[in-house]
């Protein structure tokens, strides 16, 4: 943009002059070339500019994500930990549910024998009385 603001200018106030060979330079002409030189570094500037944030954002995505995969990694680990943990607790309270299931048959009937017998006792002393 400056360099066409700077092309305007100095076409506005050339003079034309004849020119006697294509090889004749004036102040219009140099600084013609100067500005679309600068436009042109300006542009690579921009470009390089352009290139630089391109593969910082690049970098720091790559970053989050190796963080976030990371952080993830030692969330699964916890759990799994947890996992077997858990494992290990419910499989001991599996096997106290079954002794205590045993113990409460074996306890049945040991009372439904001792309500049998109970009630031969019952039995026997209303026929003794």
């Amino acid at each position: 943009m400056l360099g066409l603001l700077i092309y305007g200018l100095v076409q506005a106030q050339q003079v034309p002059i004849p020119q006697k060979s294509f090889w004749d330079i004036n102040l219009g002409n140099s600084l013609t070339v100067l500005s679309v030189v600068v436009m042109l570094l300006t542009y690579r500037i921009d470009r390089s500019k352009d290139l630089v944030d391109r593969t910082n954002a690049r970098d720091k995505m790559t970053r989050d994500a190796t963080q976030m995969h990371t952080e993830n990694k030692m969330r699964l680990e916890t759990l799994g930990e947890f996992h077997k943990t858990q494992l290990v607790v419910n499989t001991k309270r599996d096997e106290q549910i079954s002794l205590l299931s045993t113990q409460t048959a074996t306890l049945a009937q040991m009372l439904a024998g001792m309500d049998r017998r109970v009630q031969l006792m019952e039995d026997r002393w209303i026929k003794e009385n």
